[in-house]
């Protein structure tokens, strides 16, 4: 996983609007951070969570996830010029389920009115028990079914979240694969309740 932010980097996207349907170009362009992307601005009433676990206590390693939530932070910061105290970075130890819903209930609370809500996890996912939903999951997961559950931040306990705020646009990136199987294939879990869920071929590391 490369410290660059481009789409083809990411594995589960979503692009939401708070107002109508934006019409092209209305809506942040994605950053890539290749090259020096320079001082874009516009970030003023913005606010972003930003999530990266590489180091997870009980499962297995994420390279570069920490590296590429890092640049995440610092394009918001340095090229976007979103407001250092509106800029919260969760990584590794800071990455738990009660972290990441209390800031992004409270950065949801302050962004601005013309802003844009920004929340970004790069991390391991999984699916739910009924395969509904993905689960995002905290560093402190471990590797049994109920763990992965009650451990995991549901994508809609996000979407929901990030929907209260008061922002004009919303941009939610979530870098994680959820077929609940690492690189390899083989399972996040020791048990796993269903019988196929999304993108059941398992998660390949990224070339890009």
């Amino acid at each position: 996983m490369q410290a660059r932010l481009a789409p083809l980097a990411l594995l589960a996207a979503c692009l939401l609007s708070s107002s109508p349907a934006l019409a092209e170009g209305d809506a942040p362009a994605w950053p890539d951070l290749s090259t020096d992307a320079g001082v874009q601005g516009g970030g003023e009433q913005d606010a972003a969570l930003v999530v990266g676990v590489g180091d997870y206590y009980n499962l297995p390693p994420i390279a570069g996830a920490v590296d590429n939530a890092t640049a995440w932070q610092q394009w918001l910061l340095r090229s976007r010029k979103v407001r250092p105290e509106r800029v919260v970075l969760l990584a590794d130890r800071e990455a738990t389920k009660e972290k990441i819903e209390k800031n992004l209930k409270a950065l949801a609370a302050d962004v601005g009115a013309q802003g844009t809500l920004w929340f970004v996890f790069v991390g391991h996912g999984a699916p739910s028990a009924s395969g509904d939903d993905g689960l995002l999951l905290g560093v402190d997961t471990d590797a049994a079914a109920d763990s992965v559950a009650g451990r995991g931040v549901a994508q809609k306990t996000v979407l929901s979240l990030v929907g209260a705020g008061k922002q004009a646009h919303s941009v939610v990136v979530f870098d994680a694969c959820f077929s609940g199987k690492t690189g390899d294939g083989s399972f996040l879990t020791f048990s796993q309740n269903w019988e196929k869920g999304p993108g059941d071929e398992g998660c390949r590391p990224s070339s890009s």
